[in-house]
Parts: structure tokens; C-alpha cells; sequence
């Protein structure tokens, strides 16, 4: 992995809490995307076409300022990202494609809802059982799960202390158009082909399995599922 050496650097930086350290925004990721990283040198972007219907396109990458004026501290806005992400990837891992017939917008909104969920309360924010009916088998098959079983055991993935939080520097705002993301907290850019690792300060694994995964296995045993 040709920038494991460099991620290991910026994660022993430790500049994630300090301010005036030249942290100008946080993003909330997966373990499975720094192993990307390292042998891409880039973060990855979602390799499933745009549709229309989701207002979204290829390549965008959001994050929130550090100097934002939210109720929720910019830390606690990319934990909690990178806590669904972290799930999210962790569910995609399980699913195999060739055991389906789904199409590109089917295969987005499995993504969707593996991404947002509130393990708290056992409650999708994508209400799928009304939305997409034709998915609860897929998903059922997907977790090894009855039908009824399924927000239970999506909860069991999203509540587990895992991700990792990207403190990114000045080029975010210096080399790319900043767009205004879907919350007020948080803002976007559109890199296409990931973005640069040269983008990054600092990162910080969230949970100790992460926290090994990237410092004693060197990233050998994790998955990529970009």
C-alpha cells in the first residue's frame, strides 16, 4: 500500500481537537475507506451512477467546518457520520450483487438504507417497508433475518463505536467550489476521482477495533467495499 506510511503519519498527528492548528473542516468515514486511501492515495467516492430522483452526484464529498456555529459541535457531526458509514460499510460487505437482480437505483437506495438509522430507537430514516416493499426480501437475505427482524438487527450494526473522523486543511476550501451540503451544518465539493490524501491534516480512528486495524494489522485484514 504505497500511502500506508503517510496515513500512519497523519494519524499520529493528533491535531483533530486543536484548534489554530490549521483544521479547517471534519469528515466522518470508514476504516474500509482509508484502506482505499492507502493504496489509492485518494478517498473514494461511490462507484454507483447519479440518478435524478436522489439530487445527487457522483463525487461528492461532504464535511462540516470546524468553525461552525452549530448547536452540535463539528466533532459530534463527523463522529456521528462516521459512525453510519462505518455501518454502512460493514452491511455492503454482506451484500453480494450477483445474488440479486436489482437495478443501479435499487442497489442507491440499499445504500440509503443502510446509511441512516437510528440505532436508539430502531427506526430507519428511509422508511423502506412503504418506499421500496420490493427490497425487504433483499434486505432479509442480506441480514439472515426474518422480515420482521430487519430495523433490529440494521440497530446492531449501527451501534457499534466504530469509524474514523478526517480533519482536512485549507485546500478544501482553496482548490474546490464549496456547495451548501443538505443541512445547515454541513458543506460539499464534487472531486469526481476522490479526494486527495494531500487534503488531509489528521486522522483519527473512533473505536479501538478501528484504532488496531490501522496501527498493529496495517490495514491487512480490512475489506475495501468502494
Amino acid at each position: 500500500m504505497e500511502y500506508y506510511e503517510r496515513i500512519t503519519e497523519l494519524a499520529e498527528a493528533d491535531l483533530l481537537y486543536e484548534r489554530d492548528s490549521g483544521v479547517y473542516a471534519l469528515h466522518g468515514t470508514s476504516i474500509q475507506a482509508i484502506r482505499f486511501l492507502a493504496e489509492h492515495g485518494r478517498m473514494p467516492v461511490s462507484g454507483f451512477v447519479s440518478f435524478e430522483s436522489s439530487g445527487h452526484q457522483r463525487g461528492e464529498f461532504y464535511f462540516v467546518p470546524s468553525d461552525s456555529s452549530a448547536p452540535t459541535s463539528p466533532e459530534t457531526i463527523a463522529l456521528r457520520y462516521a459512525k453510519m458509514l462505518s455501518a454502512r460499510s460493514r452491511l455492503f460487505s454482506l451484500f453480494k450483487p450477483e445474488d440479486f437482480s436489482l437495478s443501479d437505483e435499487d442497489i442507491f437506495n440499499l445504500m440509503q438504507i443502510f446509511t441512516f438509522h437510528d440505532p436508539d430507537q430502531h427506526l430507519g430514516a428511509v422508511d423502506y417497508e412503504y418506499e421500496y416493499p420490493h427490497l425487504i426480501p433483499v434486505l432479509a437475505q442480506i441480514l439472515k433475518c426474518q422480515p420482521s427482524e430487519i430495523l433490529v438487527h440494521l440497530s446492531r450494526f449501527h451501534m457499534k463505536k466504530a469509524g474514523i473522523i478526517i480533519a482536512l486543511n485549507s485546500r478544501i476550501y482553496d482548490d474546490y467550489e464549496v456547495h451548501a451540503g443538505d443541512t445547515d451544518d454541513d458543506r460539499y465539493i464534487v472531486v469526481p476521482e476522490g479526494l486527495p490524501i494531500d487534503c488531509i491534516a489528521s486522522i483519527e480512528p473512533v473505536g479501538q477495533e478501528d484504532y488496531d486495524a490501522l496501527f498493529k494489522d496495517g490495514l491487512a485484514d480490512v475489506e475495501v467495499t468502494y
